[in-house]
């Protein structure tokens, strides 16, 4: 193998390493046991014994450390996915207002490294994912259904979901989702809208109350299928 092509393939192992998701490695499904029981892989007792005694972020009090852990980790929207028989959260920048009608935003490389730093981190930090960040899906099943069987802790500490319509969803399908969060606190709706924007709105909008007969049925209809039904919901529009 010529130095060009050695170089070549370091740079696309590296980029598959950092890969932005959780449940992936390297590409291919692996075990979620290191983000269920906080156990990293191959960890090291003697090792993580050191690190406790000497590490200066471990010999911080638990509240600094806490408010470290999600300048981290928290500021992103995840999409619950799967793909055979594996969870998969795909992580990106949370952005406020939300790209009305789009799914996805510019993958965050790197996002969850910290949790492979030591077991301690990794035990304290690693559930600090799903209560700190926006969550969104494209499909209730057999995404959600299988995150509900194989990661119900997780599930339990998600309050804040992220919807997008770019007008030809289908809100039926698209509300059920909401019924897989117990603990649900807030939902927004990113809507994208046509035709001629009404007089003295901006072309997109901070989430504000449900504004028209469509986002008043979705409203009801959310609070309907949420299990918390007096959740909040908001609206974000963008007029195109």
């Amino acid at each position: 193998m010529t130095l060009l092509a050695r170089i070549a393939a370091a740079r696309k192992a590296k980029i598959a390493r950092l890969k932005p998701q959780f449940g992936r490695e390297d590409g291919e499904p692996r075990n979620l046991k290191s983000l269920e029981d906080g156990r990293p892989r191959e960890a090291n007792t003697k090792v993580a014994q050191r690190n406790k005694a000497v590490s200066p972020l471990l010999r911080l009090p638990a509240e600094l450390r806490n408010h470290i852990y999600g300048y981290v980790l928290g500021g992103k929207s995840i999409c619950l996915t799967s793909s055979d028989g594996v969870c998969i959260g795909e992580i990106a920048p949370c952005l406020t207002p939300p790209e009305s009608g789009y799914n996805g935003n510019e993958e965050e490389h790197g996002a969850l490294q910290l949790l492979y730093v030591c077991r301690q981190v990794h035990a304290e930090a690693r559930l600090l994912i799903f209560s700190l960040n926006v969550f969104r899906y494209s499909k209730p099943l057999p995404h959600l259904e299988l995150w509900k069987q194989k990661q119900p802790e997780s599930m339990l500490l998600i309050t804040i979901v992220r919807l997008y319509s770019n007008g030809c969803t289908k809100e039926a399908m698209w509300l059920e989702g909401l019924k897989y969060f117990p603990n649900l606190k807030r939902v927004e709706l990113a809507v994208q809208r046509m035709g001629k924007r009404p007089e003295g709105q901006e072309a997109v909008n901070e989430g504000t109350d449900a504004q028209g007969p469509w986002e008043v049925g979705i409203e009801i209809r959310a609070r309907k299928e949420a299990s918390n039904h007096r959740v909040q919901v908001m609206f974000y529009r963008r007029w195109i």
